[in-house]
C-alpha cells in the first residue's frame, strides 16, 4: 500500500513586494479579499502531519491555485510559522529552499503523474462510509483534502476521482481533517 496525500487548492501566494512578510497572509494584509492569503492552513497541517507517525509511510504534495506543486521533503521540519513562509516565498520566487521542493504543473495533470491506483476526495458532500477502507487497499492511492478556509474545490477534484467520501457531519477545519484521517489510520 502507497498513499499519497495531496492538499488542493493551498491559498498561498507571495505578497506584495512592498510587504515585510514573504507571503499573502490575511492576519497580515487585511485587505484580502476572497479566497486568498492563508498559507497558516498548510503550514498547520504540515506541521501535524509531519509530528505523527504516518509522517515517515506517505508522499505529501500542496497544490495551489496557481499550478504550483510543492512538495515537503522528509527530513526537514520547518516547524516555525515565519520560516514556513520564508521558504516557500523563496520557493515561489525561483529561489531555494530548506525543506520544500517546487515543480509547476496544473492540477489535473499533477494528479495524473501520481498514477494512482485509486483517488479519493475528502468532501462534507461525500459518501459516509469508511475512509480507513476506503484508502488502506492494495496499490497506490491518493487522497485529496482541500486546503482552502472556505467553500469547495475550485479544481477539478470530483472529476479526478473515484470516489468522495465525507469524514463527519460538519464543516471541519484542516486541521481537524488530518487529526481525523490519522485517527482513522490508527496513527
Amino acid at each position: 500500500m502507497k498513499l499519497t496525500i495531496v492538499f488542493a487548492d493551498a491559498e498561498i501566494e507571495k505578497a506584495p513586494e512592498d510587504g515585510e512578510i514573504p507571503l499573502l497572509d490575511a492576519y497580515f494584509y487585511p485587505d484580502v479579499e476572497g479566497r486568498r492569503g492563508r498559507p497558516d492552513i498548510v503550514h498547520n497541517a504540515l506541521t501535524i502531519l509531519r509530528s505523527s507517525l504516518l509522517w515517515n509511510h506517505i508522499d505529501v504534495a500542496v497544490c495551489t491555485e496557481h499550478g504550483e506543486i510543492i512538495i515537503p521533503e522528509k527530513n526537514t521540519f520547518v516547524q516555525n510559522y515565519l520560516d514556513f513562509m520564508s521558504q516557500v516565498s523563496s520557493l515561489l520566487s525561483g529561489g531555494e529552499s530548506e525543506g520544500y521542493k517546487l515543480t509547476r504543473m496544473n492540477f489535473s495533470d499533477f494528479i495524473q503523474s501520481l498514477h494512482a491506483d485509486k483517488i479519493v476526495a475528502l468532501s462534507p458532500d461525500g459518501d459516509k462510509i469508511s475512509l480507513r477502507n476506503e484508502i488502506l487497499t492494495d496499490g497506490h492511492t491518493v487522497l485529496i483534502i482541500g486546503a482552502f478556509s472556505d467553500g469547495d474545490y475550485s479544481s477539478p477534484v470530483y472529476e479526478l476521482c473515484d470516489s468522495s467520501v465525507s469524514i463527519d457531519d460538519r464543516i471541519l477545519t484542516v486541521p481537524e481533517v488530518i487529526m481525523s484521517v490519522l485517527h482513522e489510520l490508527n496513527f
